[in-house]
């Protein structure tokens, strides 16, 4: 029953990836979330008045961001029992599932924030996954929901307990196949160990379901009378097999081929015991509910309207098993069992429906909620993601015309410029020159060079933010990178007497563009050396992440630190903060928005945490995805 879950919803081993992706949001975005969950929570009179109280709002804005985290990150063996106890933990606290299923569009709609906030560049991929995602999660919840069974009332720990029962139990009878074949090829079977075969006492299994007779009968009743009776059956029909084999009434390869086919049959059984703890078949409507809220997921909203709601009727209308006619129509209708109000597209709209079943009424009533419930949420953030994308162009057009700009005036400069440091460094060593004129050429290389820096900082930060600017990944070792870096800077950490600790592994590889991984370690020591007064601290480590699968590596100081509410501005270009009682140190400003670029474009994160006279620590990551494969 998992394949069907994972087929209807169409999700792959490759969905797993942005799943993981999607995983590192819930928890970079973990507070973000929370809170505009809490806010969700107190604007809505159902659950203001159910939950009875703030404190329970706050504990279930929390709980939730834990569910968020495993259904991004748990094996869907773990992960299809664990949304079950959460749908029949809403059905036994009798949860309106109207407030699930919007509860499933808030996320969608702060996911999608999220992930365009980020700026990736295969956003439409990442959205088909997370809308995977959460369509399994809530057909799911309402299948246990609607299901209202203890069938499925395991913790992930007693799910894995029960299978590794049902695979002990597989492993022995193996293990007793394996040695009748080894006797009956080496002709030592006898009519004495046939009468203990024939006994599924004396088997090891009817041990094994002795002593777990209590965890087994959570199944379904008496589920170890059933295992036992399908059990004797077997060995009464491999012992009879067996008997006729000593008395020559069958071949040898014939013998084997039939026990080989009784014992696959028994192990198959033991399987489909396993698939009914994932899932109860009994029960036509709720694959009905998973079939048609999956069909309305998939709607092309980027349709005129009117299609777009003869589609979703349709699907209603063709996929329930309990509704014989059915009219969406803008005007209310008589002579129907259903007739149900909603809002959507700037009107008013009225589904009418007929039952086939009469007294099924309130249970379709609920259904239909559900349906329209996530009709009105997915239209809406269409024209949310509309707005998005619109917006996102409008920014991307006017980012564009601004970097263009930047690199054409940028490059007029450089050219004359590097003509006047040219001048003024012939001019110094020119003899008969008086001493005057020599500062002032010493001064003029001085501020050239300091302006020749800003200008191809402009240029660098250009390029990155135009895509101009290409990667060249190979494999590197990132202590080497750090050492050349520390080379560079040596005479500035010299004079402030700077103790330097690095604690990298000389084994640490990642691949990446070798110049431009320098260019990042170079601004960010750099700006450490900046801030941190004489004899002061600096910290360099870089280690492997392999639960996030990344390299991370983190620049620590001891220096004056920065205000915390600027940790997202520092990365922007030409943001510059007075820090406490010091000036603002002249810089171009753009150091730190060429890193965020840099990393950005390898496909990694950059943050920093700091407090005001405590220093600063930057980290930078990039995923070990990038190596070579």
């Amino acid at each position: 029953m998992l394949d069907i879950f994972l087929s209807i919803f169409d999700i792959s081993e490759t969905d797993k990836d942005y799943a993981n992706l999607l995983h590192k949001l819930s928890i970079k975005y973990g507070k973000k979330i929370s809170t505009q969950f809490y806010d969700f929570l107190m604007r809505n009179g159902y659950t203001k008045n159910f939950l009875r109280g703030e404190s329970e709002i706050l504990r279930l804005s929390k709980t939730q961001m834990q569910y968020q985290r495993n259904l991004f990150s748990l094996d869907f063996y773990d992960l299809i029992p664990y949304i079950y106890n959460v749908g029949l933990i809403h059905y036994r606290i009798r949860l309106d599932n109207t407030y699930v299923v919007a509860a499933h569009s808030l996320l969608k709609n702060l996911y999608t924030e999220i992930i365009f906030e980020e700026k990736y560049s295969n956003v439409k991929e990442i959205l088909k996954v997370l809308e995977k995602y959460l369509g399994l999660s809530l057909a799911i919840m309402l299948h246990s929901y609607y299901e209202r069974s203890d069938l499925c009332l395991f913790s992930v720990n007693e799910f894995k307990s029960i299978v590794d029962i049902i695979n002990n139990i597989k492993r022995s009878h193996i293990t007793n196949y394996d040695n009748i074949r080894g006797m009956i090829e080496k002709d030592d079977l006898s009519q004495d160990i046939v009468e203990v075969i024939k006994d599924p006492k004396k088997c090891y299994v009817s041990e094994i379901l002795e002593r777990h007779r209590h965890a087994l009968d959570r199944i379904t009743v008496d589920m170890v009378e059933e295992i036992s009776a399908y059990h004797s059956t077997y060995h009464v029909a491999v012992s009879d097999l067996l008997i006729n084999y000593l008395n020559k009434n069958i071949v040898k390869e014939d013998t084997l081929q039939r026990i080989n086919f009784l014992t696959k049959e028994f192990l198959s059984y033991l399987d489909s015991i396993v698939d009914m703890m994932i899932s109860h078949e009994k029960n036509t409507i709720i694959l009905e509910i998973m079939l048609i809220i999956e069909k309305i997921i998939n709607i092309n909203f980027k349709r005129d309207f009117p299609e777009i709601i003869i589609e979703f009727q349709n699907i209603i209308k063709e996929n329930s098993n309990l509704i014989n006619e059915l009219i969406l129509s803008d005007h209310e209708e008589t002579g129907f069992d259903i007739s149900m109000k909603f809002f959507v597209n700037n009107r008013y709209y009225y589904l009418n429906a007929n039952l086939c079943v009469k007294n099924k009424k309130f249970l379709q009533e609920s259904v239909l909620k559900i349906y329209i419930n996530l009709f009105q949420e997915l239209f809406n953030i269409h024209i949310q993601e509309i707005k998005y994308l619109e917006m996102a162009q409008q920014l991307l057009e006017s980012e564009k015309i601004k970097n263009i700009f930047l690199a054409s005036v940028t490059h007029e400069i450089r050219t004359p410029l590097n003509a006047i440091l040219g001048f003024a460094q012939l001019l110094k060593k020119m003899r008969n020159v008086d001493e005057t004129t020599v500062k002032y050429a010493e001064k003029i290389i001085e501020a050239g060079g300091k302006l020749l820096d800003y200008v191809n900082k402009i240029i660098d930060f250009s390029k990155l933010q135009t895509n101009k600017l290409a990667l060249n990944k190979k494999d590197n070792k990132v202590l080497t990178i750090v050492n050349r870096v520390i080379s560079i800077l040596s005479s500035l950490l010299s004079e402030k007497k700077i103790k330097l600790e690095i604690d990298i592994d000389p084994n640490l590889t990642v691949y990446a563009d070798e110049k431009l991984l320098e260019d990042v370690v170079f601004n960010i020591l750099g700006n450490a050396i900046k801030f941190v007064g004489h004899e002061g601290h600096i910290v360099i480590r870089g280690y492997e992440d392999t639960a996030m699968r990344e390299m991370v590596i983190s620049i620590a100081d001891d220096g004056i630190g920065f205000d915390p509410k600027n940790k997202d501005k520092i990365f922007e270009p030409f943001f510059q903060e007075a820090r406490g009682d010091n000036p603002i140190v002249k810089g171009s400003g753009l150091g730190l928005s060429i890193v965020k670029s840099i990393i950005e474009n390898h496909g990694g994160r950059v943050w920093a945490e700091s407090e005001l006279g405590k220093g600063a620590t930057f980290y930078f990551t990039i995923p070990l995805l990038n190596k070579k494969s």
